[in-house]
Parts: C-alpha cells; structure tokens; sequence
C-alpha cells in the first residue's frame, strides 16, 4: 500500500465512524466492519463523493446480507443474520 492509501485509509476511522455505529451492531464487530469497507475501497478505489457514497452502500449491503454459508473471513455467522433480522422487526 502506498503512503496517500494509508494516509487516505487512516482517516477512515474519522470519516466512518459515526456511519459505522448506525450499521454494525452491538454484538458486531466494527474494525471487521471497517476492514470490509477498506477492501470495497481498496478493490474499487473510488474518486469523487459519488462514488465513495456508492461504494460504502455496497460495503453495507454485503455487511447486512444474511449468509448461508461463509463467502470470505469477513462473513458472519447466521445466528448473527438472525440477530440483525429480529432487530429490524
């Protein structure tokens, strides 16, 4: 990674972080939030507020998806999908 990504990806904490309390819940773990929606930027290096904003709703999205069975380390558990749903309700 180069010294602007960590610089840019250090500020995350900052830029996230009240984005981060109203999307992981308690029983979650938000630096595994974090380094998800690092990988979505990481991986599709958005340029413009637009496309930041398209790319933290991605990295949401694939964070509130209820799984099956574990598509990457970042996956959650079901008993955890169930807990998000039941909190919705």
């Amino acid at each position: 990674m180069t010294s602007e990504g960590k610089a840019r990806s250090s500020a995350n904490s900052l830029r996230h972080g009240l984005l981060a309390r109203s999307v992981v819940l308690d029983d979650e773990n938000g630096d595994t939030f974090a380094d998800l929606l690092a990988a979505f930027e990481r991986d599709l290096y958005p340029q413009n507020d637009v496309e930041r904003s398209l790319v933290e709703n991605m990295a949401i999205g694939r964070w509130r998806l209820p799984l099956r069975a574990p598509v990457c380390p970042l996956s959650r558990t079901d008993s955890q999908a169930e807990r998000r749903a039941a909190a919705r309700k």
